[in-house]
């Protein structure tokens, strides 16, 4: 389930039966990825804000990709958008994304 938005109504997003919950985590008013993991029991996607990914250097990404990995956990997270990505995104902006997030950084 993807909640959309950034005026969210989480607290019933966390009643959904669902495997996998993503939403923009990054988002000002927003829930932490930390916070919803300790709430369900399911998979959480997020922690790159998709905002961002356009305009940032190489090394701004790895470091972001690095909190992401801190910030969900090594289990039950699924790296990735807060929401889709500008299809104008630069692809090594992408591939530094990937490969930072196959080391584990």
């Amino acid at each position: 389930v993807h909640v959309q938005g950034e005026n969210l109504f989480f607290d019933y997003a966390l009643g959904i039966p669902a495997s996998v919950l993503s939403w923009w985590d990054l988002v000002p008013k927003g829930p932490s990825l930390q916070w919803v993991k300790e709430i369900i029991p399911g998979c959480l996607m997020g922690g790159i804000d998709q905002t961002s990914v356009c305009r940032r250097t190489p090394e701004f990404l790895k470091q972001h990709v690095a909190e992401a990995i801190r910030m969900g956990g090594r289990t039950r997270f699924l790296l990735a958008g807060g929401c889709s990505i500008k299809t104008w995104v630069y692809p090594e902006s992408v591939r530094t994304i990937v490969a930072a997030a196959r080391k584990g950084r």
